[in-house]
């Protein structure tokens, strides 16, 4: 059998051709993507470091623990080390597309970049329900911080425990029970500002019947103070 050896030498070259030309143009992508892939841990690293450390230079971690009454030290870690990780996780997500599109690999980039999408569509919407809930907040804490003083002017808890021997706090029970309630209330505007309807009926309805039996609540709450007032005059 005859070989035409320049035709086989012309075919060996061509391949190697080609598969210099694939690596030529794929290893500066791949350097690229990997640069890309370095330099964006490193910047997620910092960002993160950074804001865990304003955190506590600020003293934010510790108000945002003790929002939810807990100023262990070990809640107040908890919560700085939650935001530095959503803080890390969010930029290497876009670090991680920068890394594919460098690649070229759009079956990763396209699902990823639907989801960014979709997730800036609904940012403003997050953005309007944490500043209510924000507000909500410092509206509750104030009312509570005040309801809290006023209590312990009346020294309605120190009564009680001469009186009963029991231990809890009357003062901050109601104080504490003030605050989630204007918490609670603030989550029909929560649900409106991210628009979820299909929630928002329902807890429509429920407020409606709980705010049928304020009155009556609000009148049991008016006697407990006149009652314990005129008490404490006769005594």
């Amino acid at each position: 059998m005859n070989y035409d050896v320049s035709s086989l030498q012309g075919t060996f070259q061509a391949a190697i051709s080609q598969m210099v030309n694939m690596v030529s143009t794929y290893v500066p992508s791949l350097i690229g993507a990997l640069a890309i892939l370095v330099i964006g841990w490193i910047i997620a690293l910092a960002v993160s470091a950074l804001i865990a450390g304003v955190l506590k230079k600020t003293n934010l971690s510790h108000l945002i623990a003790q929002s939810v009454h807990s100023t262990d030290k070990d809640a107040e870690k908890a919560v700085t080390s939650t935001v530095k990780s959503v803080v890390f996780y969010v930029i290497m997500l876009f670090v991680l597309i920068a890394f594919f599109q460098t690649l070229q690999l759009p079956l990763i980039t396209e699902p990823l970049n639907n989801m960014l999408q979709q997730i800036f569509v609904y940012l403003p919407k997050i953005f309007a329900a944490a500043i209510i809930l924000l507000i909500g907040w410092l509206l509750a804490t104030v009312v509570k911080n005040l309801l809290t003083n006023l209590f312990s002017k009346t020294n309605m808890d120190e009564q009680l425990a001469s009186k009963t021997g029991s231990k809890v706090s009357i003062a901050d029970s109601i104080s504490n029970t003030v605050y989630w309630l204007i918490l609670f209330f603030l989550l029909p505007l929560v649900l409106d500002a991210l628009e979820l309807k299909e929630f928002l009926e329902p807890v429509n309805d429920m407020f409606s019947k709980l705010l049928s039996h304020v009155p009556n609540i609000f009148s049991a709450i008016i006697i407990f103070v006149v009652g314990f007032f005129i008490a404490k005059i006769v005594k």
